[in-house]
């Protein structure tokens, strides 16, 4: 009966040992790499300065007409 309770409690102990054995450690996670596409910083203020100019060429030119000739 002892060697019996003294198997038990030694597999017991091993099995409980090896259930310890991993710890509560983080996992180790590679990180992924992400490549970020450049973005045209030039394109933002393209369409405005565009605007701008053909706003001031519309205004520029509303003057064209000829002068109605003298009675």
């Amino acid at each position: 009966m002892k060697r019996l309770l003294a198997a038990t409690g030694l597999a017991a102990a091993l099995a409980a040992g090896q259930a310890m054995a991993g710890g509560m450690a983080e996992p180790i996670v590679e990180q992924e790499i992400e490549q970020e596409t450049a973005a045209g910083s030039r394109a933002g203020i393209l369409v405005p300065i565009l605007a701008l100019i053909l706003i001031g060429l519309a205004l520029s030119n509303g003057n064209d007409d000829t002068p109605p000739p003298p009675p």
